[in-house]
């Protein structure tokens, strides 16, 4: 019996049809087929025809592990750290100007207050 091709992570009911116009009515047929066939159909990028394939594999065979997703580069990991460091900085910068805001606003009370009473 043909698993259904809804089974498969990501394919709704819209993509299914899609699918079926173009011969691929079971998660069977879309685990042979190929990114090339998929990428002529409308809505799936070479991206998403790889794990489409994929999921229909993992759907047809639960025992199999997960496609292991890829590292993200040595580049990637640098920019990620460097906004990490960009924000500690910023929120220590907003930090120290809440305390001087803090300061100031105390002394212009403690003036406001001594011109009342040389008012009066």
């Amino acid at each position: 019996m043909a698993t259904p091709v809804t089974d498969v992570k990501g394919i709704g009911p819209a993509t299914a049809l899609l699918l079926q116009e173009q011969g691929i009515s079971s998660a069977e047929d879309l685990a042979v087929a190929t990114v090339a066939m998929l990428t002529t159909i409308s809505g799936f990028s070479e991206i998403r025809a790889r794990q489409t394939i994929a999921a229909a594999n993992a759907a047809l065979n639960p025992a199999a592990p997960e496609p292991v997703k890829a590292k993200k580069s040595a580049k990637a990991e640098k920019g990620k750290e460097k906004k990490g460091k960009e924000k500690k900085k910023k929120k220590e910068v907003k930090d120290k100007k809440k305390k001087d805001t803090k300061g100031k606003k105390k002394g212009k009370k403690k003036k406001d207050e001594k011109k009342k009473k040389v008012k009066k």
